[in-house]
C-alpha cells in the first residue's frame, strides 16, 4: 500500500502511472523544507494560470466590457512563458526593450499592440512571482498548494 505523506511527488506519480509520465509532468524539485516541498513553475502548469486568468480578466483594470479573455489570452501567456524563460528574475531587471521585443515576434499577429499586452504580461508575471516566491525569498512553488483563486 502506498504512504504518500513518506514520498516525494515523483516517486508518487511513478508509482501509480508508471515512469513514462514522470517526464510528462515537468516536476523540478528544486527544494524541500521542513514544512513544504516546492518546484518550479513548468509548463504544465499554464493550465492553471489559464484557468485563472479566464475567469479573472475581467476584474483587472485594462479589460473593457469590449474585450473578452481570448483579447489578453496571448498577452497572459506571454508573462507566463516570460517568467519561466526568465527562471523569476523580477520583471523590472527585464528591459521594457527585450520584453516589446519578444511580444513582437512571438505575437506579431495579435490585435493587441505591446502597449495594450505590457499591463496584462505584467500581471501574469506578477501574479507568477508573487506565488512562487516562498519565504526565504527563493523562488519556488509549493508542490501543496495553488495560487490563491
Amino acid at each position: 500500500m502506498l504512504n504518500p505523506k513518506n514520498m516525494t511527488y515523483a516517486a508518487l506519480v511513478t508509482a501509480l502511472l508508471g515512469t513514462a509520465a514522470v517526464p510528462a509532468l515537468a516536476v523540478d524539485v528544486v527544494a524541500k523544507t521542513t514544512t513544504t516541498t516546492t518546484r518550479a513553475v513548468t509548463p504544465a502548469d499554464w493550465a492553471a494560470e489559464e484557468a485563472y486568468w479566464r475567469s479573472n480578466y475581467n476584474t483587472r483594470p485594462y479589460a473593457t466590457t469590449t474585450t473578452t479573455y481570448t483579447t489578453y489570452e496571448p498577452a497572459y501567456r506571454y508573462g507566463y512563458d516570460v517568467y519561466t524563460t526568465y527562471n523569476g528574475r523580477p520583471i523590472d531587471q527585464i528591459s521594457d526593450e527585450e520584453l516589446r521585443a519578444g511580444w513582437m515576434k512571438a505575437h506579431s499577429n495579435t490585435t493587441l499592440t505591446w502597449e495594450q499586452a505590457r499591463p496584462a504580461v505584467k500581471d501574469a508575471y506578477d501574479r507568477l512571482n508573487k506565488f512562487n516566491t516562498n519565504r526565504d525569498g527563493r523562488t519556488a512553488v509549493n508542490a501543496n498548494t495553488q495560487p490563491a483563486r
